[in-house]
């Protein structure tokens, strides 16, 4: 498929208006969460505005998505169960990629809880005051 500057600019504003929607933020909160204005925000799903690759990286993280998804033609289209293959391809990604990095940030946070704990409760053994034990016969060897 050969496309052209305003197709990718629909693809990216229809993209980026579904995930959006989907997660139920406004475009304010989004703007928020990507550190973009609102009206950066309003100019991209208007098809309006393109955005730098740190701009698109960083509106892709608010999103929870990875950059190249904003830009994967059949989104913004029919819904998954439309019949449209790319569609439905889209929306799988989507999932996948949202399951995977809540699954990814759930298990570093248990890795750094567990890490924290172990380490506060190495640093409190370590502050008690060391005790000598008695002498016994077998340590005269």
């Amino acid at each position: 498929m050969q496309s052209n500057k305003s197709d990718i600019h629909l693809v990216l504003s229809n993209n980026t208006r579904t995930a959006r929607l989907r997660l139920g933020y406004s475009q304010q909160e989004l703007a928020e969460r990507a550190n973009l204005s609102t009206g950066h925000i309003n100019d991209i799903e208007q098809s309006r505005k393109w955005l730098s690759a740190d701009s698109l990286q960083r509106l892709a993280d608010a999103l929870g998505l990875e950059p190249f998804m904003l830009l994967l033609p059949g989104n913004g289209g029919p819904g998954p169960d439309s019949g449209n293959p790319e569609a439905q391809a889209w929306y799988l990604l989507m999932d996948f990629s949202l399951q995977l990095r809540e699954r990814i940030t759930e298990a570093v946070d248990e890795v750094v809880h567990t890490t924290r704990r172990e380490l506060l409760q190495q640093a409190d053994f370590s502050q008690q005051p060391l005790t000598a034990r008695p002498r016994t016969p077998d340590d005269t060897h």
